[in-house]
């Protein structure tokens, strides 16, 4: 959801189709794997329209060929690289912990991958997304400017940035770290929505148009 908490996972075969039923009204973000480390990812907007009771949506996700189809696939992301095998076990934990319900674990294992890797990105933007699920807005917004700060290129942190400045009345802080998503990531559906809140609390409202 647009928290970074997932909801709801299922393993089904190529083609198959997966039904996501009584979801409440909001933004998501669709995940997909497959072998070879193929992946796609994908927001929806699943907000029915004024007086509309329920609303149901078809998509249609492709992963992207195999990799060993694709030119540069021997390259390795640095920043992946950099991580400590124990840092990236200590993420993977807090993720299992993340689906169990299991909060207390979650935050124990991030706050553990960041003490041994503080350069972690990915750790700090999911705990960023911890502190913002438990209402703790200006802790998350500490933790979303470390990602930035650390990979001005990952689109996400910025976005989950200008989410908790929303939160916290911050609407022009807001506006540039929703702007700096969007430079990044421009068809983003959560981070455009984003931007527009931003600017109707401002009532700049051509602008939100």
């Amino acid at each position: 959801n647009a928290a970074g908490a997932p909801l709801r996972q299922a393993l089904r075969m190529a083609g198959d189709t997966v039904r996501f039923k009584n979801l409440p009204p909001g933004i998501y973000r669709i995940y997909l794997s497959g072998k070879g480390g193929r992946r796609r990812s994908e927001s929806i907007d699943l907000t029915p329209a004024p007086q509309q009771r329920s609303l149901q949506v078809a998509k249609e996700l492709q992963l992207p060929q195999s990799a060993e189809q694709v030119p540069g696939q021997y390259q390795v992301d640095v920043h992946t690289l950099a991580v400590p095998k124990e840092a990236l076990q200590e993420l993977h934990r807090s993720e299992k912990d993340q689906l169990d319900g299991n909060e207390d674990g979650v935050v124990q294992h991030l706050k553990q991958a960041v003490e041994i890797y503080p350069d972690y990105a990915d750790a700090w933007n999911n705990l960023g997304s911890y502190y913002h699920r438990q209402g703790n807005f200006e802790q998350a917004i500490l933790s979303f400017t470390k990602v930035t700060e650390l990979r001005r290129e990952f689109y996400v942190g910025w976005m989950n940035l200008g989410s908790s400045l929303l939160a916290t009345g911050k609407f022009a802080e807001a506006v540039e770290a929703n702007k700096m998503a969007l430079s990044w990531g421009p068809n983003d559906a959560v981070a455009n929505s984003q931007l527009a809140l931003s600017y109707y609390y401002l009532r700049d409202y051509t602008e939100a148009k």
